[in-house]
């Protein structure tokens, strides 16, 4: 709403056409009181006859615009900070099992474990306590109760990341998988089922741990870091066979040199690749990885060097693959087994 000047043609006693700076109207009603349509859409208009000065009133705007507004404040609004503080009235109205659960994330941002996880076992409906509690144990490697906490996560799950969102949390962690490389852990149910498989990977479970990782690469997964953090969980956990070989090598058709996480990708194509013996176009593989330096970490480079020495040890081009090995060995005497490989 607001003051403005316009200029008015007349149409008749009760019709008009009015020109302004934002374009042409046609009003409708007695002078002094007028209901005008533009492009800006359908407004009331109270003036003073005579003067040119009137006080205009758009109408509200429709739920979907009132509702996308508010959604818009809500997706902007900040985190909250930790720990959480409630007001009394708040607290009094809220269900018991929420005010544990906030009792559980403000304890956990404090290092008390043993309250945190009593509030979250409280809030044992709330799927949002058992990822705050498995997210928490993880990062202690207290893995066995992390992975019972994430398997009710996935049992469970409707409603998970309502009170997380709800109070602004941020509900993120991150995993080192492989060459220094990050996976991150999210509310996202694949993401989870990846997590938890490096959970039993490091109880001493592989068995379990690869069971976690077929069953996420069976979904055909497309974020790149959930691809790697499979792939590299299988050889990690058992002896690949053919058929899974030729799984990663279709998995990985269409994954290009875009990032380390890309790069990891690829060499452990080019693994499968050579475990079929299709060693040229595991060469090849690796050959146009190195090249992409700009993308490689020099942790990821001589990994992806190593895993061309075995190419062509496999080939039997044994001048090349001690090339190789002689580079790695200059930067990181103590990687793998190169040093025993060059027979010093």
């Amino acid at each position: 709403m607001g003051f403005r000047l316009w200029e008015r043609k007349s149409l008749g006693k009760f019709a008009s056409v009015n020109i302004s700076k934002s374009g042409p109207s046609i009003s409708v009603g007695p002078r002094g009181g007028r209901v005008s349509v533009s492009k800006r859409g359908t407004r009331k208009t109270v003036g003073i006859p005579g003067t040119g000065v009137s006080y205009i009133s758009y109408p509200k705007k429709g739920k979907k615009k009132q509702q996308s507004r508010q959604k818009a404040q809500q997706a902007a609004k900040p985190q909250r900070s930790l720990p959480i503080k409630l007001g009394f009235f708040e607290k009094l109205f809220m269900p018991e099992e929420e005010v544990a659960f906030v009792e559980g994330v403000n304890a956990m941002s404090k290092g008390q474990k043993a309250e945190a996880l009593a509030n979250f076992h409280k809030a044992a409906s709330i799927p949002d306590s058992y990822f705050c509690a498995a997210l928490y144990l993880f990062q202690e490697k207290e893995y066995e109760p992390a992975i019972r906490y994430f398997t009710r996560v996935l049992k469970k799950h409707a409603g998970l990341g309502k009170l997380l969102r709800k109070y602004g949390i941020r509900s993120y962690s991150q995993l080192t998988i492989c060459h220094g490389l990050k996976f991150a852990v999210t509310l996202d149910l694949d993401r989870i089922k990846v997590v938890t498989g490096y959970g039993h990977l490091m109880a001493g479970d592989r068995e379990k741990a690869a069971r976690y990782f077929k069953n996420v690469l069976a979904s055909q997964p497309q974020q790149v870091d959930i691809l790697l953090a499979c792939i590299y969980g299988i050889f990690a956990t058992i002896k690949v066979d053919e058929e899974m070989c030729k799984k990663i090598v279709e998995l990985t058709r269409e994954v290009e040199r875009q990032s380390e996480h890309h790069a990891a990708v690829l060499m452990y194509k080019a693994r499968a690749l050579r475990k079929l013996g299709l060693h040229t176009a595991a060469r090849d593989e690796l050959s146009s990885v190195i090249r992409k330096k700009s993308i490689l970490t020099d942790r990821l480079e001589l990994a992806l060097r190593y895993e061309r020495s075995l190419v062509y040890e496999a080939m039997g081009h044994m001048g090349r693959a001690r090339k190789e090995w002689e580079k790695i060995y200059s930067q990181a005497p103590d990687f793998k087994d190169v040093e025993e490989k060059l027979d010093l």
